[in-house]
């Protein structure tokens, strides 16, 4: 089995391919452990690649290809992931408090035990993602997709759900205090054991179909 690359040897083939006029492509590149803060892989191809434990805080990953990559327990403090493509990805116990993810593709991938406390998830499309036990502390969802998604014990004080839609999503026990969830669809979601009593729920499509008023 061969080495993870080393962070040099990241950052050289990242300046190669930008000299000869080429997107870096670090696809299935097994890059476990690396520190890569603050470096611009917008647009960068690292499908199926493996950033366990990567150190990635604050770069600059929006537009990148991480279809199922490998990041968990990976540092994404701060990072720019705007419009970035993680359909089937594993950020299990990923770090991305106060990351850009808006517009970003997350169907189907793995965000358990994942720390989002104040990113930025707005029209973030999330269809079949697991965050169980996540914790999205002032995280902001505005408009984001999360239909059949599993937010089953996952923490969402002072989050932002307006217009969010969680059709047949998996809310049992989330921890709702003072969570805006006004305007929300949540036709056919599992929200039992939920304590909704300082959630904002004005204009939201409550499990049985009826609208909160």
């Amino acid at each position: 089995m061969s080495k993870p690359l080393s962070t040099s040897q990241v950052l050289y083939m990242l300046e190669q391919a930008r000299y000869q006029g080429e997107t870096p492509n670090l696809a299935r590149v097994d890059l476990t452990g690396a520190d890569l803060s603050g470096v611009y892989l917008c647009g960068v191809d690292l499908r199926g690649a493996n950033l366990t434990k990567c150190n990635l805080g604050l770069a600059n990953i929006s537009k990148a290809f991480l279809r199922s990559a490998t990041l968990i327990e990976t540092n994404l403090t701060g990072a720019n992931l705007r419009q970035t493509v993680l359909i089937n990805a594993n950020l299990k116990g990923a770090k991305l408090n106060g990351a850009n993810l808006i517009e970003v593709i997350l169907s189907k991938a793995s965000l358990r035990e994942a720390y989002l406390t104040q990113a930025d998830l707005r029209w973030t499309k999330l269809p079949s993602a697991n965050l169980e036990n996540a914790d999205l502390t002032e995280a902001n969802l505005t408009g984001a997709y999360l239909d059949f998604a599993n937010l089953s014990y996952a923490k969402l004080v002072n989050a932002n759900l307006s217009e969010t839609s969680l059709k047949n999503a998996n809310l049992y026990r989330a921890e709702f205090k003072d969570t805006n969830l006004s305007g929300a669809y949540l036709h056919m979601a599992d929200m039992r054991r939920t304590d909704l009593r300082t959630t904002n729920l004005s204009g939201a499509t409550m499990p049985n179909g009826k609208i909160h008023k």
